[in-house]
């Protein structure tokens, strides 16, 4: 195991892997409690002769050769639970790393549950036990400790014969294209670009009223913007909650917005006061039908509960025959979203694929009236649907 401060360091150690290996195992250790963007503060490879921790805090040590190296297509990067890894490397690259592989989602479509995490698959798997003290410890702090050296080390030696065991397991039980969909959406661009026009649709509405909604949108896009430009946590500038009650009391002077309970002096008084105020009124100032409009689903349209919990039986049916993660086929949302189809639209996640053929066939045979469930002796089964 060995620590890289250096540039000329880390372009020799990783030419060297580039000429020995076919994968790597790749982790972080990162801080992100007060910033917009994650603070990267370690990374750590895996190859089959050597293993690299790379302070990224060193200040003799540039990045741009782990870039290059991430961007080599010839080379798989295996992570486990990629996605904030991922986001990572995506906005310091400007782009989202090439061949890559994510431990959790295999183990999910191998049957190892719902988000499986590493500690768990290196126990089932390998049969150890990792010491997981340092896993909250300050990676900002220097020099790091050898406590936090070997705990950043095990994160990715351990992985390399994870890896080898799912990969051989997806092959066996012929289930390599189960994953293509949820990889495709980690190497997706648009997975780690967050549109603040949108930012709104992820709040608690307190109606549906036009006006509202235009206010809530802009606040809610000013408050994205800031953020970023601030390198800050929403959290920090206006809560989700006081976000929203903004909006609905529609304040338009800084003592009217000062009035609203929870409002701090040095928001309403300072420059953000200021910008939420005139982002406000041009919100109000828009025709009605240029205003944001919530269609039936976004109003909270659901499928009965019954129909829900029906689907949910099958699924675990379908989860303990082909011995996979019940979030890998279908979630509670994929489910309503299902219920709601007035017609066979192949484009719906259960409807084309491997998931139409493991669940999404019968469960439309289901929601058609065509078949049912019924309990016997060898436990519950799906049969033809007779009137009665």
């Amino acid at each position: 195991m060995r620590l890289v401060t250096q540039t000329q360091d880390l372009q020799e150690a990783l030419k060297s892997i580039e000429s020995t290996d076919s994968f790597v195992t790749i982790d972080t250790e990162f801080l992100r409690e007060e910033t917009y963007r994650a603070c990267l503060c370690l990374v750590q490879i895996a190859g089959s002769q050597t293993t690299l921790l790379i302070d990224a805090l060193s200040p003799n040590l540039s990045l741009e050769p782990l870039f290059a190296f991430m961007k080599n297509d010839r080379i798989l990067k295996v992570f486990h639970a990629a996605r904030q890894d991922l986001e990572i490397f995506y906005h310091l690259m400007g782009e989202v790393p090439q061949a890559i592989f994510d431990t959790q989602i295999a183990a999910m479509a191998c049957g190892y549950g719902d988000q499986v995490g590493y500690e768990t698959l290196v126990a089932s798997i390998i049969g150890k036990k990792l010491d997981k003290s340092q896993q909250y410890s300050n990676w900002m702090q220097r020099p790091l400790s050898d406590r936090q050296l070997a705990y950043a080390g095990a994160d990715v030696v351990y992985l390399r014969t994870i890896y080898s065991h799912l990969s051989e397991e997806l092959t066996k039980k012929q289930r390599e294209h189960w994953i293509e969909d949820e990889l495709a959406i980690l190497k997706s661009d648009r997975t780690y670009q967050l549109d603040p026009e949108m930012m709104w649709l992820k709040l608690k509405l307190k109606n549906a009223q036009p006006h509202y909604l235009a206010r809530l949108k802009a606040i809610a896009a000013l408050r994205e913007e800031e953020a970023i430009t601030r390198n800050i946590v929403r959290r920090r500038l206006i809560s989700d909650d006081l976000l929203t009650e903004i909006a609905c009391r529609n304040p338009s002077t800084v003592q009217a917005l000062a009035d609203i309970r929870g409002v701090p002096k040095t928001l309403a008084q300072g420059e953000l006061g200021q910008k939420v105020l005139e982002v406000m009124a041009k919100a109000n100032a828009l025709p009605k039908d240029e205003c944001p409009q919530l269609d039936l689903a976004q109003r909270g349209q659901k499928p009965p509960l019954g129909h829900v919990d029906l689907l949910r039986v099958l699924l675990k049916v379908k989860v303990e025959e082909h011995k996979v993660a019940e979030k890998l086929i279908a979630t509670t949302s994929d489910l309503e979203d299902f219920l709601l189809l007035k017609e066979m639209n192949p484009r719906h996640v259960l409807l084309h694929g491997w998931r139409y053929q493991v669940f999404g066939q019968e469960a439309w045979d289901i929601k058609e009236g065509k078949k049912g469930l019924a309990l016997t002796g060898k436990g519950i089964k799906v049969v033809e649907a007779r009137e009665t």
